[in-house]
């Protein structure tokens, strides 16, 4: 039999199995066929017996005993069907003998039945020729029982229903009083209005804990009703079942003359002309399969509840809508299944709760699990969470029902759609695994249609009203949403399908790819789309098996780091994605291909911004053999690993060699672009930060105005890449003793950045640090501590308490600390900042003078020049080695040296370092700089 068929013939047959579990229960394999029993119970049996064997109670498969204990429990009964369809699938000779069995089933038989004694003796439904008499022969006529018609049948105590499963009920108070009360009030018509069924639907996922509600309405509720009925209403077939049980329970000879259907008619008529009554229609697949019978109902004082995974419109029914369980709720569910009451233990029942998306069902199971293993607590099964999530999803208490939990849960809905796709020529399955390779929520629909690269509007309506997703949003901002645990499920699922799931992989990885064509990631407008695709890049990667993923993959890795280096700020994520990228690239194209450029010069982007400037200048040099071995020297390729390799050696303290990098890239770029292009911008900034480190200002402040005015030609006035320009400029004009000039230029670099990338961003901080020092330079130091400590929060915030830039953060706000007197704070800030500068740059970068001149500083002011005194030599020797002997840095040290000395009873040592400071300071910053003035303070008498 073809796969496709399978699930047809498991529906087919499920009347008869499902028949013979419930007469028989978990005895139906041993158990001896007997003479009177229902022809559907036998057939039922004999099918079982064909695919299972005949075996003992205690060799039953666990689904067939559990079944038999709760023959209405739907999740038994997919349970069930799963094993059936996996048998039948095995073995093509079973399902042919199967199928053989089912026609002689459904084919009009002829029951040869002895009486005796007068009597009438029955097997099945009889609707075919009986016998009369002791031992007679066939006899064509019907047998003419006493039925009575419904008027005549009184009501009596009538209770098939299905009573609370679950000792604890938690979170659906709320919904329970809103049904009661809609039940009490509903269905009262006008007296000239003809009276309609009150009718409830509760509309809801899988799992969500649509039936415990009506369970739980039952038993709260049942003195309302004298006759209570539930019916599994997932087919037509067994609504008519239902009903016709029903029937013969009210009145019992109706299935001695009557067939299913006649006998389920018979029940709709008696509940029309009674009261006091209630019949759920649990589980009802397709609104069509009972409208017929809705239509039937019609007394003022019945009830009907149906429960639905199906959003569909339901005519004269009032629809409540279960959602998941609030966090409380959840955690309580979860507290009180396992028994695990300890308040050490709440938190991860929290976490648990969390991870299972407070979804009814899941919580209840995995307590359920926890319970039963006494061993596990609460924190030890969160961990084998985190660890297996799909094994641990499906994992429940002694291991009897792993097959029966989620997964089992939803075999319907697969079942269901494999046939809609097959019948009406749809990809729902495929879409259903696209979405389940993505991240769980809020999927853009722009996605999915790039993935399926067709219309797919039919596909989602038909997901959306099986609760398979919930869709928001219209147009182009509709968004996807599926339950992980529907997520672990359909990916665990579809695990025998190798080939469909690297088909839905590949068009989910490429639904993102052609989604962010044209959204560059170093380009602000795209930013926002970034933004809600890096959940689902993420959570496609993790679909990849490490060392076998495609080259599209490394390319939308490469994007994403670049999004998260310079939109968000997430250097450690960005470092994850470009050390990925880089891989991929390398397995696919080998170490020297040209592509490798641009992984190797993101990766080492990102290392510079980890404080990691040695391993990031391998990376650069490593892209820039590979660039210069295939473009000749005056192509533009290698100007931006030429201004990354200088920005390496300005952090390695080295802008004496980033200078002649830079100058060689601009005049590349001009000679190319011309003067005025947009990307002549980068390298004119770039040179004129190399050119203010080597302490030369005056000569970055004009290529600095030329940089910001090129900026915003191009690309506008409130781009971030003109707020960076104006941070520099404003630098600048500080060191030039300018600052006045410098808070506006910052004050708009902050606006800019702000709106840009949120206020939590480490550029932002920069930019507070930025305008903190500003306002110290112009003494307003109360109005720069609260920028300053914004700064510093903000930075550890987003880059951890170790980063290198933490440490200019805690410098600066401790230079403010110390002006306000405030010097017992300031010390262990600046320890800190040093600790944490040696730590990720070395002993001899320049930073880390500046770290120890700040400390040194700091015990000068305390009356501490003997402490001082240490702290700036090593000060002093590391910015000579570095800087050379005629940088302004190097005459700041000297004078904080001097001074040093000459409080501490060593004027004689004092006096030449004061002259050489001032010297140093007049060639390099003119005899009107602030640092000047105070050189010749210093030496004034």
């Amino acid at each position: 039999m073809a796969g496709e068929d399978l699930p047809a013939l498991v529906g087919q047959i499920w009347p008869y199995v499902g028949s013979a579990v419930g007469a028989y229960g978990a005895a139906v394999l041993a158990r001896a066929q007997e003479q009177a029993a229902d022809s559907t119970v036998s057939w039922g049996q004999r099918m079982l017996r064909q695919i299972f064997g005949s075996r003992q109670q205690e060799e039953t498969p666990p689904e067939i005993v559990e079944l038999g204990d709760n023959p209405e429990d739907e999740d038994l009964q997919a349970a069930l069907r799963v094993q059936i369809r996996r048998a039948l699938g095995a073995d093509p000779e079973l399902a042919a003998e199967i199928r053989q069995m089912l026609r002689e089933a459904e084919a009009p038989e002829r029951v040869h039945v002895k009486a005796s004694h007068g009597g009438v003796a029955v097997g099945g439904n009889v609707n075919a020729p009986f016998t009369t008499g002791a031992n007679s022969p066939i006899d064509n006529r019907h047998i003419h029982a006493e039925i009575r018609s419904p008027a005549e049948v009184e009501a009596r105590d009538v209770r098939p229903f299905e009573w609370p499963r679950s000792t604890v009920f938690v979170g659906r108070d709320n919904n329970l009083d809103e049904l009661a009360e809609a039940l009490s009030t509903a269905g009262r018509a006008a007296a000239d209005v003809r009276p309609m069924i009150a009718q409830q639907v509760i509309y809801g996922m899988g799992g969500i804990g649509k039936s415990e509600l009506v369970r739980q309405y039952g038993a709260r509720y049942r003195d309302r009703y004298e006759v209570m009925v539930w019916i599994t209403a997932d087919t037509r077939t067994r609504i008519l079942q239902g009903l016709a049980g029903l029937a013969e329970t009210l009145h019992p000879p109706i299935t001695l003359a009557s067939d299913t259907e006649h006998a389920a008619r018979w029940a709709a008529r008696w509940l029309q002309m009674h009261a006091g009554w209630l019949v759920v229609l649990d589980n009802l697949e397709d609104p069509a399969d009972a409208e017929e019978w809705l239509d039937l109902l019609t007394h003022p004082n019945g009830h009907v509840i149906i429960t639905t995974r199906r959003d569909a419109y339901w005519a004269g029914a009032h629809v409540h809508t279960l959602d998941l369980l609030s966090r409380e709720a959840a955690t309580q569910l979860i507290v009180a299944v396992s028994e695990r009451t300890d308040a050490a233990e709440i938190v991860y029942a929290e976490q648990i709760a969390h991870e299972l998306g407070y979804l009814p069902l899941a919580l209840e199971q995995a307590a359920a699990f926890i319970c039963q293993e006494r061993t596990f607590s609460l924190k030890y099964y969160l961990q084998q969470l985190h660890e297996q999530p799909n094994r641990m999803y499906t994992q429940t208490a002694f291991g009897t029902r792993a097959e029966r939990t989620i997964a089992r849960l939803w075999e319907l809905h697969l079942v269901a759609l494999q046939y809609l796709d097959r019948t009406h020529n749809l990809n729902t399955e495929h879409v259903l695994r696209i979405i389940a390779h993505l991240a769980p929520d809020n999927v853009p629909r722009v996605v999915l249609e790039h993935a399926a690269t067709e219309e797919i509007s039919e596909e989602l309506r038909i997901l959306t009203s099986y609760s398979m997703i919930s869709r928001s949003g219209e147009g182009h901002t509709e968004t996807v949403s599926i339950h992980r645990l529907l997520q672990a499920v359909v990916l665990l699922r579809f695990t025998y399908d190798n080939s469909c799931q690297e088909e839905a992989r590949e068009a989910a990885l490429y639904g993102l790819i052609d989604s962010v064509a044209g959204n560059s990631a170093d380009d602000p407008s795209g930013w926002p789309l970034w933004k809600k695709l890096i959940p689902h890049i993420d959570a496609l990667c993790s679909r990849f098996e490490s060392g076998n993923e495609p080259e599209g993959l490394g390319v939308l890795l490469n994007g994403a780091g670049i999004f998260a280096l310079r939109s968000q700020g997430h250097y450690q994520q960005a470092y994850a994605y470009a050390t990925r990228a880089l891989a991929i690239a390398e397995a696919i194209l080998g170490s020297e291909h040209p592509k490798l450029t641009v992984c190797l010069g993101n990766l080492a982007e990102t290392l510079r911004m980890l404080g990691r400037p040695a391993e990031a200048l391998a990376m650069a040099r490593r892209a820039m053999a590979i660039t210069e071995t295939v473009f000749a020297s005056d192509h533009t390729e290698p100007v931006v690993l030429l201004l990354r390799l200088a920005a390496i050696m300005r952090d390695l303290g080295r802008p004496g060699e980033a200078l002649p990098l830079e100058q060689r890239a601009l005049v590349i770029t001009e000679k190319t672009l011309g003067p005025d292009h947009p990307d002549v911008a980068g390298p004119i900034g770039n040179l004129a930060t190399t050119l203010r480190m080597l302490g030369r200002p005056g000569d970055a402040v004009p290529l600095f105005t030329r940089a910001l005015t090129i900026k915003e030609a191009a690309l506008g006035l409130e781009h971030p890449s003109v707020a960076v320009c104006l941070m520099n400029l404003a630098g600048s004009l500080r060191e030039l003793g300018r600052p006045g000039e410098s808070v506006p230029l910052e004050e708009r670099a902050l606006t800019i950045l702000e709106k840009a990338l949120g206020p939590d961003h480490p550029d932002v901080a920069g930019c507070l640090g930025n305008m903190g020092l500003s306002l110290h330079s112009l003494g307003r130091v109360h109005e720069a501590v609260p920028l300053l400590a914004r700064a510093l929060a903000t930075t550890e915030a987003a880059l951890g308490p170790e980063h290198p830039r933490v440490a200019l953060s805690l410098g600066n706000l401790a230079v403010s600390l110390r002006e306000l007197g405030n010097l017992s704070e300031a010390v262990p800030l600046e320890e800190r900042a040093l600790s944490l500068t040696e730590s990720a740059l070395g002993f001899d970068h320049p930073r880390v003078a500046i770290r120890l001149g700040n400390l040194a500083l700091t015990f000068y002011e305390l009356g501490m020049p003997e402490k001082a005194v240490p702290l700036e030599e090593r000060a002093l020797a590391i910015m000579e080695a570095a800087l050379g002997p005629s940088h302004p840095s190097v005459a700041i040290r000297l004078m904080n040296l001097a001074a040093s000395l000459r409080d501490a009873g060593r004027p004689e040592e004092a006096t030449p370092l004061f002259l050489r400071a001032l010297a140093v300071s007049e060639a390099t910053l003119g005899p009107d700089h602030p640092q000047t003035r105070a050189a010749r303070d210093w030496l004034s008498p």
